[in-house]
């Protein structure tokens, strides 16, 4: 009979537990929108310190959200790093998203995000960081391949960020990666003196 109470306890307080983070999701949502970064954004890491969100893809879309706006604000209150934190974000939501309710707002999501992954390698590549250069260059062309970002903006080959992958492995020495990025490159002749 202990067992049985034991049991049920842990499962009421589990389920209070999940119900009280997507409570502060919803509250770090409310003051998101209200401009109260600083609010919005401490109350959604306890969520996550908290593995509040496990499961539940509004809070990765909140935590997302919430750190994204930090990130192009430029309030310092995130590091231009978390952009990879922000991306799993929402790749985590398209898994959680079983009736594609985010389709639209994951498309608007990725349209920045883009940019901002752009930018990050751009800042690594140039301070020398060349694997990690390297690693987010190759990310931001995952990204372009998406489904929700090819809905918003369409269908592209950015030859641009191509090259700079190659150029970023090649300068980690990472040739053989240099080599798959520079070949692919060769039919569409984009600076082909650099790449030959």
């Amino acid at each position: 009979m202990r067992k049985i109470a034991f049991v049920l306890a842990l499962v009421c307080g589990l389920t209070m537990s999940a119900e009280a983070q997507k409570g502060k999701v919803a509250m770090a949502k409310s003051y998101f929108a209200s401009g109260n970064m600083d609010m919005a954004k401490r109350l959604i890491d306890e969520v996550m310190e908290a593995n509040g969100t496990e499961g539940y893809a509004q809070g990765y879309f909140i935590f997302g959200q919430i750190y994204q706006s930090c990130l192009e604000s430029n309030n310092g209150m995130v590091i231009p790093s978390d952009v990879t934190r922000i991306l799993d974000a929402y790749l985590e939501v398209e898994k959680l998203d079983e009736k594609g309710k985010f389709g639209k707002k994951l498309g608007e999501q990725y349209k920045n995000l883009y940019i901002d992954l752009q930018n990050y390698g751009i800042e690594e590549f140039n301070v020398n960081n060349f694997t990690e250069a390297y690693n987010i260059f190759e990310r931001t062309i995952e990204l372009s391949k998406n489904k929700h970002f090819i809905a918003k903006v369409g269908e592209r080959l950015d030859t641009t960020m191509l090259y700079f992958a190659g150029l970023a492995a090649h300068q980690a020495e990472d040739y053989v990666n240099a080599e798959k990025y520079y070949k692919i490159l060769i039919p569409y002749d984009f600076r082909a003196e650099n790449v030959y």
